[in-house]
């Protein structure tokens, strides 16, 4: 699980547009987004079982395209189409925030302790 998805799974986010949550985070956003088959002639008999036995499995199956430089963090369906949604980084806390749980536990604790070392012993940049 990557921290990102802890922010974005947050109840304040819902019914929110990716871009309303993930733009003023330092993120660029791309999605996709696909009507989900209704009937069967949509598309291949097959996938349109899987579809009805389950959706998440369809969509994972989906393609999905991603533009360089962007990660691919969710793919899901709302009540108007499927969406495949992709991020790309442009600040170092967004960065951060596409980083699994527990890389983001060991920057904390770097963090916290680069902070430690400023308010408890003086140390600032460049100062040994």
């Amino acid at each position: 699980m990557r921290l990102i998805e802890i922010v974005y799974c947050h109840r304040l986010f819902d019914e929110r547009l990716p871009r309303e949550i993930f733009e003023p985070l330092g993120f660029k956003v791309y999605t996709e987004c696909l009507d989900p088959p209704i009937h069967p002639e949509d598309i291949d008999e097959e996938f349109f079982e899987c579809y009805l036995r389950n959706p998440q499995t369809y969509i994972d199956s989906l393609p999905f395209e991603v533009p360089a430089g962007f990660v691919e963090v969710d793919r899901y369906e709302n009540e108007e189409a499927i969406v495949l949604l992709a991020l790309k980084p442009t600040s170092a806390i967004a960065e951060l925030l596409l980083a699994q749980i527990e890389t983001g536990e060991a920057l904390a604790a770097l963090a916290r302790e680069r902070r430690r070392q400023v308010e408890a012993e003086g140390f600032e940049m460049g100062v040994m």
